[in-house]
């Protein structure tokens, strides 16, 4: 886990956003595969599936980005981050971003006042 955290991290300093990606999307499998982790590591998960949004809107890829923002958004309802502060404030920030990108994407940047009323509700 935490070799792919740090290659997920060197791709995205050196802006290397098709490379983030890949270990992004490695380090969100690593929690698939190992269903034990989401519950010792809940942060890292919840971080992980933060990097994956990111490398989806970096590459412009606004089909697996909706798809990945679900889970996510699933993971956020789960008792195990609801029922910790720490982890339903991380969720909620990254959460509150990834709105903001999926508005950027969907809307022109003249509507993109019409995003507060979304961030509001939440």
């Amino acid at each position: 886990m935490y070799l792919y955290q740090s290659y997920t991290w060197y791709a995205f300093i050196r802006q290397d956003f098709l490379q983030y990606y890949r270990y992004a999307k490695k380090l969100v499998s690593l929690f698939d595969e190992f269903p034990l982790m989401k519950r010792a590591e809940t942060s890292h998960h919840i971080r992980a599936m933060h990097y994956l949004l990111n490398a989806h809107f970096d590459l412009h890829n606004h089909r697996a980005f909706e798809k990945t923002l679900t889970q996510f958004e699933e993971l956020a309802q789960t008792s195990r981050v609801m029922d910790h502060d720490s982890f339903r404030m991380q969720a909620f920030i990254y959460l509150s971003q990834a709105r903001i990108n999926r508005h950027l994407c969907r809307a022109p940047l003249k509507r993109d006042l019409a995003l507060s009323p979304p961030l509001k509700r939440n």
